[in-house]
C-alpha cells in the first residue's frame, strides 16, 4: 500500500491459538485522510472475562480519538486516545459487572512522508524495530517481573521463564496503580527514525512467548508483511499455540524487510536494557579481562623459570 510522498506496507494477522475458545486479541489499522497511518494492537486481559471486549474498546477508541483530536502532536493525541480508552473501559466493566476487564495496547502513528514513528503503550504487547537483521525493542513490559529485574531482585535471563512473567502492572480499565498513581500510557518523547527497508512489529504476548527476537528479526528478511506476519504466527502456534496471538507487520519504503548479509541476528536493547543485562555483559567483560591477566602471567612465569633453569 502507498500513501503520500514515500511508500509503506502493512498487514495484520490474528489466531486464537490452541488452547484458548475465543479470541480476546484485537488489532486496527487507520489510514487517514492526509496519508499518515495509526495501527493498534490490543490483548484482552485473559481469565478476567470481557478480555475481547476491552481490546476491541481500544482498538476502537484511540483510533477515533486519535482522528478527532485537534491538536497536532502526536504525543498528546496518543495520550488522549489511551486516557479516553481507559476511561470508557471502566465505565463499561461498571455498566455490566465486568470486574478485572482490561486490556494491555500498543499503537504506532506514521506521519505521511517523514520518516518517523511514534509510539505508544501500556501493558506487556510488545514493539519492535528491526533494521538489517537488528532487532531493538521499543517497549519495556509493565509486568510484575520487568519490576524485579529493574529492582535488581531477579535477572534479566530468567525473566522469560519465571510464574509471573505475564502479570502486568498496567492495563487500560486500571483506575491506579497500588500506591495510588494515575494509570497512563508510556508514550515516547521522540520519535523512530525509520530507513528504507525498516520493519515495525507489533504482537501480543502469545507471539513473544514462543519466539526468540532473533527468529522475528530473521522473520523480517526478504519477507513482505503478510508473509512474515502468517509465519510468526504460524511459529507460534507450532511450538505450543497456548494463548491468542496476534502480529502486526510494517516495512517502511520497501515491500519487503532489508536483510544485510554480513548482520547476524542480533537484539538490542541499550534503550530499554533492565539492570540485569548490564550486569551480565560487565560479568562477561571482567571474565575476559582475568582470563587475559591469567594467560599473561602464565606467559611471563614461565619465561622466568625458563631463565633460572638455564643459569
Amino acid at each position: 500500500m502507498t500513501r503520500g510522498s514515500a511508500p509503506f506496507v502493512f498487514y495484520s494477522h490474528t489466531d486464537v491459538g490452541r488452547a484458548r475458545e475465543k479470541n480476546e486479541d484485537s488489532h486496527a489499522e487507520y489510514v487517514l485522510a492526509d496519508g499518515s497511518l495509526l495501527l493498534i494492537v490490543a490483548d484482552g486481559m485473559g481469565g478476567h472475562g470481557h478480555g475481547d471486549l476491552a481490546s476491541q474498546m481500544a482498538a476502537r477508541i484511540i483510533g477515533e480519538t486519535f482522528q478527532m483530536s485537534s491538536t497536532g502532536d502526536p504525543r498528546e493525541r496518543l495520550k488522549a486516545g489511551f486516557a479516553s480508552a481507559n476511561q470508557q473501559i471502566i465505565a463499561e466493566a461498571e455498566r455490566i459487572g465486568g470486574q478485572g476487564m482490561g486490556t494491555t495496547c500498543t499503537a504506532v502513528y506514521i506521519p505521511n512522508g517523514r520518516g518517523e514513528a511514534w509510539v505508544a503503550h501500556i501493558g506487556d504487547s510488545r514493539i519492535y524495530h528491526v533494521r538489517e537483521g537488528r532487532l531493538i525493542w521499543r517497549t519495556t513490559d509493565h509486568t510484575r517481573v520487568q519490576k524485579m529485574v529493574e529492582m535488581g531482585l531477579l535477572a534479566a535471563e530468567q525473566a522469560k521463564d519465571h510464574p509471573d512473567a505475564n502479570v502486568v502492572t498496567r492495563a487500560l480499565g486500571y483506575s491506579q496503580l497500588a500506591d495510588g498513581t494515575v494509570i497512563e500510557a508510556d508514550v515516547k518523547i521522540e520519535p523512530l527514525n525509520l530507513q528504507p527497508g525498516d520493519s515495525i512489529v507489533m504482537c501480543s504476548d502469545g507471539l513473544y512467548d514462543d519466539v526468540e527476537d532473533h527468529e522475528i528479526a530473521e522473520a523480517m528478511q526478504g519477507r513482505a508483511p503478510e508473509d512474515a506476519a502468517k509465519f510468526l504466527v504460524m511459529t507460534s502456534n507450532n511450538r505450543s499455540g497456548h494463548d491468542n496471538i496476534t502480529c502486526t507487520v510494517f516495512h517502511w519504503a520497501a515491500e519487503t524487510g532489508s536483510f544485510n548479509p554480513v548482520t547476524r541476528p542480533t537484539t538490542i536493547q541499550t534503550a530499554v536494557a533492565p539492570p540485569g543485562a548490564k550486569k551480565k555483559r560487565s560479568n562477561a567483560t571482567l571474565a575476559i579481562i582475568l582470563a587475559l591477566v591469567g594467560v599473561i602471567a602464565a606467559v611471563v612465569g614461565f619465561v622466568i623459570f625458563s631463565q633460572m633453569m638455564g643459569q
